[in-house]
């Protein structure tokens, strides 16, 4: 078991130097959580680097930087480190082989249902947009009546798809502009 701990310390060290997304959130994080919580995020952070691994964005950078950079808006809000472990979770579910049940027995109910409702915002088909927006507002306010969380990590994850746009065509930005506004006004 110490081998295997020794290995994941390791490896981590080694991404550390490499990555700036995971520096700049771990600097931010260790600057109000404890030692158990950064330990939290760190194997958060593994669990979902494994998973999204070898998976670019549009802009070709790795995928990881993405829910990264969804955590460190989390943590410049000094957010809880159960909060930031889901968002550097969050896409896990929708873009990989793992299930809600593997991150439940990887890091319990709670990070399980904050990925859960995260995911479940955008997971519905709708016959009309009017249908669809009145659904993802009734969705927007159930998750916000069971845990605030789920709507914190969903809006940081808007945010941080606004922030990076610019590899999109014209047409696919203004779609996502169009799409984040009916979001955030319904």
């Amino acid at each position: 078991m110490a081998e295997t701990s020794n290995l994941k310390k390791s490896n981590l060290n080694q991404q550390r130097s490499s990555n700036p997304a995971l520096n700049n959130l771990l600097k931010k994080s260790k600057a109000y959580l404890n030692k158990k919580q950064i330990d939290l995020i760190k194997e958060a952070y593994l669990f979902s680097n494994e998973s999204h691994k070898g998976q670019l964005r549009k802009s070709g950078e790795p995928y990881i930087n993405h829910p990264l950079s969804v955590a460190s808006i989390l943590a410049e809000m000094k957010m809880d480190a159960v909060s930031i472990a889901a968002a550097i979770l969050h896409d896990v579910v929708e873009d990989t082989q793992v299930t809600t049940k593997d991150i439940q027995e990887s890091f319990g109910d709670e990070i399980a249902r904050l990925v859960d409702g995260v995911s479940k915002i955008d997971n519905i088909e709708f016959l009309s947009k009017d249908e669809a927006q009145a659904e993802n507002f009734s969705k927007m306010m159930l998750a916000m009546s069971d845990d605030l969380r789920v709507i914190l990590v969903k809006l940081a994850d808007r945010l941080h798809n606004m922030r990076t746009l610019d590899c999109l065509s014209k047409t696919k930005k203004l779609e996502l502009q169009k799409k984040l506004l009916r979001f955030m006004f319904r």
